[in-house]
């Protein structure tokens, strides 16, 4: 299967949305105003163009580069350090973006492409603008955080690199620490609730609302892996004809029901190619959204 280029995926991440789309019924909280504000500084270390430029002179197509720029900064762990870091990805295929990530470039290098391509962006948008007050009240919030890591190898990760020597680097990192310290809790939380990788994925879809798979098919799970999780969440109870329950019992109200496999597909079953390159561009559409720019 052909993969993902650095170029398909800076067109498709900040590609204008054709049709309009519904805004997630999500909470407005000062939580969620500053993970909004924070993503889109923070993901800027695998959307912004300089950095996939960057990636690909080091040889790494999009997903290996993804996986190991992350991955990185955890030092050069066995692959099962970072399945179990990441949580919501198929191992199979989080394992062979790492392995070709690890053996097409060295850590090092993937560490200043990242850094030195995020700055690259940052200065292109931002100019001259002065961080400074931003950057204190991003160590104002993470400092607390880097007194207790356990459980939090991302974050942990990500906080033992220091903060970098350009200011524009300094607000990256902090972005990327809250990013991170986010993503670890929320694994956390979804083990100890006795939830498993492909089951994580899929109830983040229902929480937002996007399609069936839209979201955990990006994660590598085949439909068979999906279709046995979407029952035993149904089983469980968590699902509740094709939305989440409310804690009275009844299913959450809002928009229209999601639809069910079946439905999406408009037949028999919903038709979904399969391989690397599926699961790249599942990566571009999952961030594809509507104010999204990057590069």
């Amino acid at each position: 299967m052909r993969t993902m280029s650095p170029e398909h995926v800076r067109v498709a991440a900040v590609a204008s949305c054709a049709v309009e789309r519904v805004r997630p019924n999500l909470p407005d909280t000062p939580a969620r105003r500053l993970r909004d504000a924070a993503e889109v500084i923070a993901t800027l270390s695998w959307w912004g163009k300089p950095v996939n430029d960057r990636m690909a002179a080091l040889g790494l197509d999009f997903a290996s580069a993804y996986v190991w720029g992350r991955a990185a900064p955890m030092g050069e762990p066995v692959p099962a350090v970072v399945v179990a870091a990441f949580g919501v990805f198929e191992p199979h295929r989080l394992t062979s973006w790492y392995e070709a990530g690890r053996a097409g470039a060295s850590r090092a290098d993937v560490l200043t492409a990242r850094e030195d391509g995020v700055v690259e962006t940052l200065r292109v948008v931002l100019g001259g603008a002065d961080v400074s007050r931003a950057v204190s009240l991003l160590r104002q919030a993470v400092d607390p955080l880097s007194r207790d890591l356990a459980g939090r190898p991302l974050f942990a990760g990500q906080l033992s690199l220091g903060w970098p020597a350009d200011p524009l680097g300094h607000l990256w990192h902090g972005c990327t620490l809250l990013r991170e310290y986010r993503g670890d809790v929320h694994v956390a939380a979804n083990v100890a609730a006795g939830l498993s990788g492909v089951r994580m994925s899929l109830l983040t879809e229902y929480w937002v609302g996007w399609a069936p798979t839209e979201y955990a098919a990006t994660r590598g799970w085949s439909a068979e892996a999906m279709d046995a999780a979407d029952a035993a969440l149904a089983a469980r109870g968590l699902v509740v004809e094709g939305r989440l329950p409310r804690r009275d019992g009844c299913c959450v109200t809002g928009s229209s029901r999601r639809p069910t496999r079946a439905q999406a597909g408009g037949g028999d079953a919903r038709p979904r190619p399969r391989g690397t390159r599926r699961a790249a561009d599942g990566l571009v559409r999952g961030h594809r959204r509507c104010g999204k720019r990057a590069g």
